[in-house]
């Protein structure tokens, strides 16, 4: 009976370190990462991924987009211009590395494997010149 009880504590403890020691997942912004897109013109249409997000109007374009691992591209597309792109790239967040020191293996699997959350989508601000036909 006392090997199941010790072998529920590890088991108890390994698991509360895979939550608790992923401080790149623990300090993440909820929803994603914040990007803000400007253009020379208004009424510009946002396709994320293919995907249309919403509409540039005289302000900024702000978008929160999940950390997925992957790089994610924005386009911007408005009748008698060209299309233009941006592409966000993913960079090692800080935190990540504060882990690797002091939450180790598990805690950095964590942000790296689980939660993909030991990179972050940097810059977070872009501005796109978007030209005539």
């Amino acid at each position: 009976m006392k090997k199941y009880i010790v072998i529920f504590g590890m088991f108890c403890l390994v698991n509360m370190n895979t939550h608790t020691f992923g401080f790149a997942t623990l300090t993440a912004p909820p929803g994603g990462d914040t990007i803000v897109l400007d253009t020379n013109v208004n009424d510009v249409e946002v396709y994320l991924n293919g995907v249309l997000v919403g509409k540039k109007g005289s302000n900024s374009f702000v978008y929160k987009v999940a950390r997925s691992g992957d790089d994610q591209v924005f386009t911007f597309k408005k009748s008698g211009y060209k299309d233009a792109t941006v592409t966000l790239r993913k960079a090692t967040t800080p935190m990540f590395w504060g882990n690797v020191l002091i939450g180790g293996l598990i805690g950095s699997s964590t942000d790296s494997i689980f939660t993909k959350n030991s990179m972050e989508y940097s810059p977070s601000q872009y501005y796109v010149q978007l030209d005539k036909n």
